[in-house]
């Protein structure tokens, strides 16, 4: 009974979410890969599941149904509308151009490749109990609590509490986090009935996969070649920090990952092709960027460089670039001299820049140590080719560069220029938030491979 019942608590919202995602799609009239719309609808279902447990009673009667009402919801106004999506089928003539080669062969054995790997995490995450630090320390004391309470009582400070006599409060270090995480694992606890410390877990493993899906579909959109696309998918999938997340999972850094990679990659979409569907995605993506750490609001904003300069003429960019190397050399000065700095940012806390030399611990962290195999240089010489070679469009060159640029700069603020150097020094949270980043910074090399820059690149040079 627990199989069928822990089947509905992933199913439900994974349904869910790719409803609404056709639905989208139905109402901007574009297609959407089916890789795209499984990857992202996995992440708006799970969110969408945890918006409703903060407004219903924490019982799985009651939740599972408001799920199957927006199912069911979603399909009526899909029937009601023209379908996007025309059936597939397959010609005997399509079958006789079906060649293989060795490009084939390869995909097949990365993914055959990736498909075992994910079948030993299965197995990893099925019979290993959740010890992960942040997770028994932080996210999963508050699904624990909800689950045995049957309700969503409030988290507080240690001040908080000890100020009040109300016994519904409970204390709680990082009370101020946001609860999707949590409440995530308090679904699947109330779908079967009781506290399994790895089958809560069992949604982070979906959440790589979805991540991969919606990679994939995103790759695909750009019309990357299929030997590409498959690289791409493997280098993500198999990134060993990636795989420690869902090995012990109850982190919420994965899910963060997720909901950024898939935001920034609907956005560059949009900006390449000017997709009302893929718009969309890079809203509800967004939503979900905010509603699953705090650190999310920051990450949000490290887009707005990219909307700025992308419309921006070569000669207009050039003088904009020279303001901002000038600025930051006065800025540096002026942390050199008078740190340091206290600043107190709403939301945010208390930060105290100076610079931290912390260069050795640093590229150790990302060159020496095994948390990213050899995914790091890959990018440092992607991102050479992509800075000098001539066959590269200045549009394709912004679109590349400024996200890495912008991604990278918010790591040296972060690990240099505040109290977080020590989180460098001890090689700790310095993967994790850069693991928010990283499969943006490998999906932007891959628009090196669009054929429409290509196609256009080409026909500038001819006329």
């Amino acid at each position: 009974m627990t199989e069928v019942q822990l089947f509905f608590a992933i199913s439900l919202p994974w349904l869910s979410g790719a409803l609404i995602i056709c639905l989208l799609c139905s109402f901007a009239n574009e297609k959407l890969p089916k890789s795209t719309i499984v990857g992202y609808g996995y992440l708006l279902g799970m969110v969408t599941v945890t918006l409703i447990m903060r407004v219903l009673p924490l019982t799985s009667s009651v939740i599972s149904a408001a799920m199957s009402v927006l199912c069911a919801g979603c399909i009526v106004l899909l029937r009601n509308r023209r379908a996007v999506h025309q059936p597939l089928s397959i010609t005997s003539r399509q079958l006789t151009n079906v060649r293989f080669d060795w490009s084939q062969i390869v995909q097949f054995a990365m993914l055959g490749v990736l498909a075992f790997h994910l079948y030993l995490m299965t197995i990893n995450l099925l019979l290993k109990p959740l010890f992960a630090w942040d997770a028994w320390a932080t996210w999963s004391v508050k699904a624990r609590t909800w689950f045995e309470l049957k309700q969503k009582v409030s988290f507080v400070s240690q001040a908080t509490w000890l100020e009040n006599a109300d016994p519904s409060l409970h204390v709680l270090d990082a009370w101020h986090y946001p609860d999707t995480a949590p409440l995530i694992q308090t679904w699947v606890a109330i779908m079967i009935n009781r506290w399994d410390e790895s089958l809560v877990n069992l949604p982070w493993l979906f959440c790589l996969i979805a991540l991969g899906a919606g990679f994939y579909g995103q790759l695909k959109r750009l019309e990357i070649p299929a030997l590409s696309k498959t690289t791409g998918l493997y280098l993500i999938i198999s990134v060993p920090l990636i795989n420690t997340h869902v090995a012990l999972a109850g982190y919420a850094d994965l899910w963060l990952c997720t909901a950024y990679t898939f935001a920034m990659l609907a956005l560059i979409e949009y900006l390449i092709t000017h997709s009302i569907a893929q718009l969309g995605l890079a809203m509800l993506s967004a939503m979900c960027v905010a509603l699953i750490k705090t650190e999310g609001v920051v990450l949000l904003l490290t887009v707005i460089p990219l909307l700025l300069v992308i419309r921006m003429p070569s000669a207009v960019l050039k003088k904009v670039m020279i303001i901002c190397c000038i600025s930051l050399v006065l800025m540096g000065t002026f942390v050199v001299a008078y740190s340091p700095i206290e600043l107190n940012i709403p939301y945010l806390g208390k930060f105290f820049i100076a610079y931290h030399s912390v260069w050795d611990a640093v590229i150790t962290n990302y060159l020496a140590l095994p948390s990213w195999h050899l995914l790091i240089y890959l990018v440092i010489v992607g991102l050479m080719i992509a800075s000098f070679a001539k066959s590269v469009s200045s549009q394709q060159r912004k679109l590349i560069l400024i996200p890495a640029l912008v991604l990278f700069g918010y790591l040296f603020v972060l690990f240099f220029l505040t109290q977080n150097y020590t989180w460098a020094e001890k090689y700790s949270s310095i993967n994790r938030i850069t693991l928010h980043l990283l499969p943006s910074i490998v999906f932007c090399l891959f628009l090196i491979f669009d054929k429409r820059f290509q196609n256009r690149h080409m026909l500038s040079q001819v006329t």
